[in-house]
């Protein structure tokens, strides 16, 4: 990329901010070093490199228990394995519930869900989302999507949490993310051409020894300044990213981006930017477990390994082999055992609440109950019924998780989703003409002057309609059972007992509507429901049904009456006397 003065001005500018972000995220460091070097050795690599500049080479050298990185390790994995499989696992809705009452419009939306899911599986997603819940778990995680033009697919990947640096809106959202990317030279250049790298990066380029030099790029997201949601140009996308040679202040590239980095916060703190997470909270559990296994351990080896005062007489000839014999002249010479009662005063009991307390922060105990259920997989409900107020205890880390990477990854590769498979699903006309009733609303409230031709692509390309993943995940049902379900069957039950005292109670509930709300909280598929006229008709079939039935009866009862009138009298009655 040419250099001029607006470039060099414009490196500048964002040089100064990621030094302000460096020195925000620097008190943060030291302590997750410490939840790192517990919970996450393979991540313990920012401060302390070997003598080969080589990071993270002793995983787990000073930790005495594996505890803390077994509960991580399994909440990570069950928050992934309980909302993420193989299967369909989400399912598309739009936004607009008076839309979703057309037939054709939730069968559209039935056509998206499967092209989606079908984008979602031909990429890496699976296999990178446990090492994201992992780390988000520690410190934060964060995943980079990348779209691969060549093999239409996206691409996902983590990023070390100490290579990045972010931070939020006024809104709290994040806006802005930096990274830094270490590669050869020969990857940058064919990565950006050979002709936008620094004037020295270029020689090494050429170089066949040299090529190889692993060089640093400042990789920059951000909201671009020169946003236009009328114009389709790449320039001129939501973000902007910029790739930038700190030491020589060289601009490599500047692109358009329609999305961000995915960063996944488990919880918020009001003043940090950086999340609170799992393994912040379960710390100081963490290290006490660690400590007393330590001091067991001690007390094992000098158990089994005992110390000795030795006279120094003995020295030379002083040996702990089975069987070994050591010559002495004088009595005071003889070696005495200083370790022969080795005190050990925590009680199982005390030892078990800390580690309970640890497996508590990371809901161990939740996931090991889901995993060790028998029979088939577990429904939404019985797990309700079997875990009782727990199942809400996951509540804000599902809710977050939904939010911050489900939500950002069905998006991303929605968006992309007829340039990756090749597949357009057409869209229903009531959903393309309120679309472009939306667009011109939103045009003459913006002040937007768009052509009458262009309107359509406009509404599309801004989403005028917003398609909205609901997932079908036993975690996200278990949620949507607490807040929609569950709300359904206590009111019906509420208006039961009601109608037994004013029957007219009945009368309020539509049921067509109020059984499609429950049905759609189990993502049933359009297929597999009734339309509005097939209810209608069955139940106009089982009204006439039940009304011949009624006049079948009413005939048959007169009948029988006209029979009792017209029988003679029986012998000896008073009607035979009369």
């Amino acid at each position: 990329m040419p250099e001029n003065d607006t470039a060099t001005q414009f490196v500048e500018t964002q040089l100064a901010i990621h030094g302000h972000l460096k020195a925000e995220r620097q008190p943060y460091e030291e302590f997750w070093d410490n939840l790192s070097g517990i919970f996450a050795p393979e991540l313990l690599d920012t401060t302390e490199l070997d003598s080969n500049g080589q990071p993270g080479l002793q995983f787990g050298a000073e930790i005495y228990d594996g505890e803390p990185q077994l509960c991580l390790h399994k909440w990570a994995k069950g928050m992934v394995g309980n909302m993420v499989y193989d299967a369909p696992w989400f399912q598309m809705q739009l936004n607009v519930r008076q839309l979703m009452e057309d037939d054709e419009v939730r069968k559209y939306c039935e056509a998206r869900s499967e092209q989606t899911h079908y984008a979602v599986k031909r990429t890496n997603f699976h296999s990178e989302t446990v090492q994201l819940a992992k780390y988000s778990g520690v410190m934060g995680g964060v995943m980079i999507p990348i779209k691969d033009a060549k093999r239409r697919r996206m691409h996902f990947f983590n990023e070390h949490p100490y290579c990045v640096w972010y931070e939020d809106d006024m809104f709290g959202e994040i806006q802005r993310v930096h990274r830094t990317i270490k590669k050869p030279v020969r990857v940058w250049a064919d990565t950006f051409g050979k002709e936008n790298l620094p004037p020295d990066w270029r020689k090494m380029a050429d170089s066949p020894q040299q090529a190889n030099t692993i060089k640093e790029l400042l990789h920059i997201t951000f909201p671009n300044p020169d946003y236009d949601p009328t114009v389709l140009a790449n320039e001129y996308q939501p973000y902007a990213s910029c790739y930038i040679d700190v030491q020589s202040k060289h601009l490599v590239a500047r692109e358009g981006s329609t999305y961000l980095p995915i960063v996944w916060r488990v919880a918020r703190h009001p003043r940090w930017t950086y999340p609170l997470t799992p393994s912040m909270f379960a710390l100081t559990d963490a290290l006490t477990n660690d400590q007393l296994t330590m001091a067991l351990l001690q007390a094992a080896r000098r158990s089994g390994d005992p110390r000795y005062r030795v006279h120094r007489n003995l020295r030379e000839q002083w040996s702990e082999d089975p069987g070994a014999k050591m010559w002495f002249e004088r009595p005071e010479e003889l070696a005495e055992q200083l370790d022969t009662h080795i005190r050990w005063d925590i009680a199982d009991a005390q030892w078990d609440r800390i580690t309970e307390k640890l497996r508590w922060w990371f809901s161990v105990q939740y996931f090991t109950l889901l995993s060790s259920l028998e029979g088939p997989p577990p429904t939404a409900y019985h797990i309700q019924q079997v875990m009782g107020e727990k199942s809400t205890l996951l509540g804000p880390e599902v809710g977050s998780f939904k939010r911050d990477v489900l939500d950002s990854v069905v998006d991303i590769v929605g968006s992309e989703e007829e340039s990756l498979t090749g597949d357009v699903v057409p869209v229903p006309d009531r959903l393309v003409q309120f679309m472009i009733e939306r667009a011109q609303h939103y045009a003459q409230t913006n002040g937007l002057d768009i052509n009458e031709a262009d309107l359509a692509d406009f509404a599309s390309n801004n989403r005028m309609a917003q398609l909205d993943a609901t997932y079908t995940g036993v975690l996200a049902q278990v949620q949507r059972q607490l807040a929609h379900t569950r709300s359904y069957m206590d009111a019906i039950g509420m208006m039961q007992a009601g109608a037994q005292l004013m029957p007219e109670m009945r009368y309020v509930m539509k049921p067509y509507e109020m059984g499609r709300g429950i049905l759609r909280q189990s993502n049933i598929a359009q297929d597999e429901l009734n339309s509005e006229e097939e209810y209608q008709a069955i139940i106009d079939t089982i009204n006439q049904s039940a009304a011949l039935q009624q006049q079948a009866d009413r005939e048959k009862a007169g009948a029988e009456s006209y029979s009792k009138l017209t029988k003679a009298p029986e012998e000896g009655s008073p009607a035979e006397a009369a």
